[in-house]
């Protein structure tokens, strides 16, 4: 292994090295080249650098654990859609809270109320699947669609009926706010102005996985098939167009990674 070399957690090296590189991954290979390990060696606070360094590549070897938001087989539509709305509701109050606290939530909070209406689209899909039911089906699909509309329009928040999003969403203040076809592991939060895009062009095809815990502030976008690791902060005003670590706090345009071990719960 040359020297000035930076091994990252959990790679496993069995070829030579040459000096001033990142290795990472099963097997190691060099993600960075050139690169200055001085701030890592000296530094009080090993996994913060004042200068950030390049975006990590899309590759990464460490999969998020992202929740499928789907629930048992045995778990009728209704009651599925019962769980992800109280799973929801307790995001914005605490779980002792009074009814006349959480009925305030539910009429004053937009967010909670895009997450009604998307669910209830998920119910539509799910609990009139039969031939028998289509014009049941298109009949509340048509209502669903139009308040969805008027409701993007009105306040900002705009989730598409593709998405696959677990329970526990918390969706911060309105405004600006774009879910695409991606998909969300429980209990993550988002705010104002985030966008989960599809990617096209250079970036790629594909959407979003966002592994649960996620904390996304505000004017953040994550563009692409990429991967947001479980307990991971997307710093606001971030632009993530590669994978993201579990437990990683990311910031920048392009998103680069600031912190490692990152606790977010505190800021969800």
């Amino acid at each position: 292994v040359g020297s000035g070399v930076v091994i990252q957690g959990e790679t496993v090296v069995g070829k030579s090295v040459p000096g001033r590189c990142v290795i990472r991954g099963k097997p190691g290979r060099i993600v960075e080249r050139g690169f200055d390990n001085s701030c890592y060696l000296f530094s009080p606070d090993p996994y913060f650098r004042a200068e950030p360094r390049p975006a990590l590549p899309r590759q990464v070897d460490l999969p998020a654990d992202i929740a499928s938001p789907a629930d048992s087989e045995s778990t009728t539509a209704a009651e599925a859609l019962l769980q992800n709305m109280r799973a929801d509701l307790d995001r914005y109050c605490k779980r002792d809270s009074s009814l006349a606290q959480r009925i305030g939530v539910v009429r004053t909070s937009y967010g909670f109320q895009a997450m009604v209406l998307y669910r209830f689209g998920q119910w539509i899909d799910a609990a009139l699947a039969g031939p028998l039911l289509l014009p049941l089906r298109c009949l509340l699909r048509l209502l669903h669609t139009s308040l969805s509309i008027v409701f993007g329009r009105a306040f900002g928040i705009r989730i598409d009926r593709r998405a696959s999003i677990g329970k526990g969403l918390y969706i911060g203040h309105f405004g600006g706010i774009a879910v695409g076809p991606c998909r969300i592991g429980e209990n993550c939060s988002i705010h104002q102005h985030v966008h989960l895009e599809t990617g096209v062009g250079a970036v790629g095809s594909g959407v979003p996985r966002i592994g649960n815990n996620v904390w996304i502030g505000a004017h953040a976008r994550i563009i692409g098939p990429v991967t947001v690791g479980q307990g991971s902060a997307v710093a606001a005003g971030a632009v993530v167009t590669a994978d993201v670590r579990q437990r990683c706090l990311v910031a920048g345009d392009p998103a680069r990674v600031v912190a490692l071990d990152y606790d977010n719960s505190d800021l969800l």
